[in-house]
C-alpha cells in the first residue's frame, strides 16, 4: 500500500508549487479505482490553476518516495486515517479521452457515457439516466426515423417503424391513437380500422361500435348505427340510409315493392303474380283461376266445362242445355233423324225426320233407325250387317259397311281385321292413327288415347309433368334438380353445381375458398382473415416468437411473446 500525506503535506506541496513556479511538477488525479482517493505521484506534470480553495478534509496521496518529506510523527497517524480521492470534473471538456465516457456528471463530478441532460449516445441507442450508461433501443422518434434512413434501398422492406416506444425502447408504427391515419387506433403499437369518440372516422363514413361504416349503404347501420334491415324472404340492403330489399329468395318476389314485408309474394301460388310479378292469371269465364307452381290453372264452375280446350274463353259450355255438348264435352244431341233437344244434361227427340223411325221405341235415342244406314236395319228393319273385330257393321245408303268402336281405328285400311288398333293404349298410335307417344328420354305409355311418361331414362326426371317435352330434367347436371326434382343445390360463399348427380361447387366468390374439400359447407374459408389459410389455402400463418395473424390476405404479427419484440420489423 502506498503511503499517504497529512492536510499539512498537501499544504507544504502547494506551497512549494507556488514558490518554485512548480518547476515541472504538479498535482494531478493519475487514476479512478472506485474509492473516492485522488493519487498524487512522485512525478507530477503541469496542473492548472485551482481557484477552489482545497479543503482539510480531503486526502492526497503521494509516492514512497515522499515519505521522507513527513515533518512531525502525528502526519504518519493522519496518512493512515484518509481514503482515496478521484479526481472531479466541472464540465464536459475534462472528459474528453476518458475511458468512463465523454460527459461530465454535475453531480456526481465524475465522466459517465450520458446524463438526463446531455445523451451522448449513438443510434440504436439511449440514455439510462439510472447507471448513466447507453443501453440498446431507441432515444426518441427521429432515431427510429434515422434508422429508416439508414436502410437505403431496403427501407421500403421496413414496416412503418418511425415512433419510439419509451417503455420498451423499441421502434414501433404508433405508441398513441394520435400516431395512425383518421378510422384507425393504435392497439399494441400497430394502427389497426377502428374509432372512438375522439378519433371520428374519415369522410362521410360513422362511427359505430368502435367501427367506421357508411351508414348510407350498411344493412347493420342503415341511417345511423345499429339500425339494421331486416326482410321476410329476402336478403335485406340499405340504400341511400333507408332500408330496402336486396336480392329475394325463390321463388318468393317483392312485387309491392314496399320494403317493409319484404318478399311477400309466393310467385308459386299467387294467382296475381304467378311465376314472375304482375304475371296475373287471367279470369276465366265461369272458371275459377289459381297459380300452381308458377303456371296458371284454371277449374269450371259446377255445370260448365271447358270443351274446346281454347282457355281464353274458359269454362264456354253449359252442360245442361247445350245440344253439342250435353252433359259432357263431345256429348252432341243429335238422334237419328230426329230434331235434338238437351234438358239437364240429357239429350231429348223433340221430332223425327221423314223416313226414319224410332224402332226401339226409346225417345233418347230419337229416330234412330235409317234404313238406309242403321246395321240392324239396313236397307229394312232387322237387315242386320256382319260384325267385325273392334267395329261395329254399319249401313250406308241401305248398304251395311265398318264403323269402328270407340277408342278403336282401322289404321291399316284392311276390312277383315276390322279395326284392330286400340287408340287409347297403342304408343304408335295414341288418340289418333300415327300420334306416336314417344316424349323424350323416357318411356312413353299411352291412357286413354293421351300420351304419359310412364318412366324415364337414367339420370332424368320429369319436372314439369309435361309428356310432351318428356323428361326434361337431366338430374345429373341441373343443378335446381340434382339427383331429382326439385333438389336444389346451394353452397355458402360460392356458385353451386350439379356433377353426376351430386351437388359440387362450380365456383367460390371472390376472398373465399373450398380449403377443406367439403362440399357441404361450401366455401367456408376467408383468405382474407384466416390464419390457417392466409391469401391461399393451406398458407399457415406461423412465425417465431410471436401471435400470428391474418389481414387482407397477408400474414402478419397479432403480437409478441413475453420477452421478444418485433425490433427489424
Amino acid at each position: 500500500m502506498r503511503p499517504w500525506v497529512s492536510h499539512r503535506l498537501l499544504l507544504a506541496i502547494l506551497a512549494a508549487c507556488a514558490l518554485h513556479a512548480c518547476s515541472g511538477q504538479s498535482v494531478v488525479g493519475a487514476h479512478l479505482d472506485g474509492s473516492n482517493d485522488l493519487a498524487v505521484d512522485t512525478e507530477l506534470p503541469d496542473a492548472p490553476a485551482v481557484d477552489t480553495p482545497v479543503t482539510p478534509d480531503v486526502p492526497i496521496a503521494t509516492d514512497a518516495s515522499d515519505a521522507s518529506d513527513v515533518d512531525d510523527a502525528s502526519d504518519a497517524s493522519d496518512v493512515a486515517d484518509v481514503t482515496d480521492a478521484p479526481m472531479r470534473c466541472a464540465r464536459d471538456e475534462e472528459c474528453v479521452g476518458n475511458p468512463a465516457g465523454p460527459v461530465c456528471d454535475a453531480a456526481s463530478g465524475r465522466c459517465v457515457a450520458c446524463t438526463a441532460a446531455r445523451d451522448a449516445c449513438p443510434t440504436g441507442r439511449f440514455c439510462d439516466t439510472t447507471s448513466n450508461t447507453c443501453l440498446a433501443g431507441c432515444r426518441d422518434d427521429d432515431a427510429c426515423a434515422s434508422l429508416a434512413g439508414d436502410a437505403g434501398a431496403d427501407a421500403s422492406a421496413l414496416p412503418a417503424a418511425r415512433r419510439c416506444d419509451r417503455a420498451t425502447r423499441a421502434c414501433v408504427e404508433c405508441v398513441t391513437d394520435d400516431h395512425c391515419a383518421a378510422g384507425m387506433l393504435c392497439v399494441g403499437n400497430t394502427c389497426v380500422q377502428g374509432c372512438t369518440a375522439s378519433r371520428p372516422c374519415p369522410g362521410t363514413q360513422t362511427c359505430c361500435a368502435g367501427a367506421c361504416v357508411d351508414t348510407v349503404s350498411n344493412p347493420a347501420h342503415c341511417g345511423r348505427c345499429d339500425n339494421r334491415c331486416a326482410a321476410a324472404n329476402a336478403t335485406a340492403a340499405c340504400m341511400n340510409s333507408l332500408c330496402a330489399v336486396g336480392m329475394c329468395t325463390a321463388p318468393y318476389a317483392d312485387c309491392d315493392r314496399a320494403p317493409g314485408n319484404g318478399c311477400e309474394t309466393n310467385t308459386l301460388t299467387d294467382a296475381m303474380n304467378c311465376g314472375a310479378c304482375g304475371a296475373a292469371c287471367a279470369a276465366r269465364p265461369n272458371a275459377r283461376s289459381s297459380c300452381s307452381s308458377g303456371r296458371c290453372e284454371f277449374a269450371c264452375n259446377a255445370g260448365f266445362a271447358d270443351c274446346d280446350g281454347n282457355p281464353d274463353n274458359g269454362c264456354e259450355v253449359e252442360l245442361a242445355t247445350d245440344r253439342s255438348n250435353c252433359g259432357a264435352c263431345s256429348t252432341v244431341c243429335n238422334p237419328p233423324n230426329a230434331v235434338p233437344a238437351c234438358a239437364m244434361g240429357r239429350c231429348a227427340v223433340t221430332s223425327c225426320a221423314a223416313g226414319f223411325g224410332d224402332c226401339d221405341g226409346n225417345p233418347t235415342n230419337g229416330c234412330e233407325v235409317d234404313v238406309n244406314t242403321a246395321v240392324s236395319h239396313c236397307g229394312m228393319c232387322g237387315n242386320a250387317c256382319p260384325s267385325r273385330p273392334n267395329a261395329f257393321p254399319g249401313c250406308l245408303g241401305g248398304r251395311c259397311v265398318t264403323s269402328c268402336v270407340m277408342g278403336f281405328q282401322d289404321c291399316d285400311g284392311a276390312v277383315d281385321n276390322g279395326c284392330e288398333v286400340d287408340v287409347r293404349s297403342d304408343r304408335a298410335n295414341c288418340g289418333a292413327c300415327g300420334r306416336s307417344c314417344a316424349p323424350p328420354h323416357a318411356t312413353g305409355a299411352c291412357g286413354a288415347g293421351r300420351c304419359t311418361v310412364m318412366a324415364c331414362e337414367d339420370g332424368w326426371a320429369d319436372c314439369d309433368g309435361d309428356a310432351s317435352n318428356g323428361c326434361e330434367v337431366n338430374t345429373r347436371s341441373d343443378a335446381s334438380n340434382c339427383a331429382g326434382c326439385g333438389m336444389r343445390c346451394s353452397t355458402s360463399n360460392g356458385v353451386p353445381a350439379c356433377m353426376g348427380g351430386r351437388c359440387d361447387i362450380a365456383a367460390c366468390s371472390a376472398g373465399f375458398a373450398d380449403c377443406d374439400a367439403t362440399i357441404a359447407n361450401g366455401c367456408e374459408t376467408n383468405l382474407a382473415t384466416s390464419a390457417l389459410n392466409c391469401g391461399a389455402c393451406g398458407t399457415v400463418c406461423a412465425l417465431p416468437n410471436a401471435t400470428a395473424s391474418c389481414g387482407a390476405g397477408r400474414c402478419a404479427i397479432a403480437s409478441c411473446n413475453a420477452g421478444f419484440a418485433d425490433c427489424n420489423g
